[in-house]
């Protein structure tokens, strides 16, 4: 007599709900975790991307504005009287007020170089890289104006040069004694005769082009070399002042 036996359908495993909330729970924590890592590191990256770019600007407008001032008052023909190239009119070296705490404007002016009159051989420039010929006079305009990308910028002759530089402020060094030394850094209201001057102190405001979250909102005030009160700007870009003092080399011989 044979048995019959019967199977019983094994039980199928699964996940319970509760189990399912938990892991859910854990992968959510896991992705706001991953993200936040992510933000941070992208705001990292463009913080010291930003700080490194307005580093580059401050160097390239310390080599830009040392080399135009020391080009001041060059003349192709040096046994010609500088002041018959410079009248009064258009001196070597003159400049502009901003009043109050708005920016300074700088003007600078030289002779190019080259084998004949009217010819230029590239080694004198303008500010603008512009290769400027024997004879020729060159003049040279820095302002501060809105630049391409809607900040202040430092312009030359109408070409942004260096941006991001939120203010300029400039004092002259003027020799009283005849010793061709500085005794007095003024503005330029206060210069008796730009003939006398024979170094420029600028102050340059850099500042980044990103606003950040993670940083203190900007409250402090920069005083420009007593010219100018810059700040508080209440914002989250990160800025730095840069003083710098030029010689010009052509009126210290």
């Amino acid at each position: 007599m044979s048995t019959r036996r019967t199977t019983r359908p094994h039980r199928l495993a699964g996940f319970t709900l509760v189990e399912l909330l938990v892991a859910i729970a854990i992968g959510m924590a896991l992705t706001v975790v991953v993200a936040q890592l992510f933000i941070n590191s992208r705001t990292t990256y463009t913080t010291t991307d930003d700080v490194s770019r307005m580093q580059e600007n401050m160097r390239f407008a310390f080599q830009l504005l040392t080399r135009t001032v020391q080009l001041a008052g060059f003349h192709t023909a040096p046994n010609v009287d500088a002041d018959t190239v410079f009248p009064p009119g258009a001196p070597a070296i003159d400049g502009a007020e901003g009043g109050g705490n708005a920016p300074d404007q700088l003007t600078i002016r030289f002779q190019g170089f080259g084998p004949t009159l009217g010819t230029a051989d590239g080694s004198v420039t303008d500010c603008n890289g512009n290769a400027v010929a024997a004879g020729v006079v060159a003049t040279n305009v820095y302002t501060i104006a809105v630049g391409a990308n809607g900040a202040n910028a430092l312009f030359c002759n109408g070409v942004e040069a260096v941006p991001d530089v939120a203010s300029m402020q400039i004092l002259y060094g003027e020799d009283t004694d005849g010793d061709r030394v500085a005794n007095n850094f003024l503005n330029r209201t206060a210069v008796g005769s730009m003939d006398n001057v024979r170094s420029v102190r600028f102050a340059l405001l850099f500042q980044t082009r990103t606003p950040y979250s993670g940083v203190t909102a900007d409250t402090t005030t920069t005083y420009a070399l007593h010219e100018a009160v810059l700040g508080p700007f209440n914002d989250t870009l990160i800025r730095r002042p840069m003083v710098m003092t030029v010689a010009m080399r052509n009126r210290l011989r």
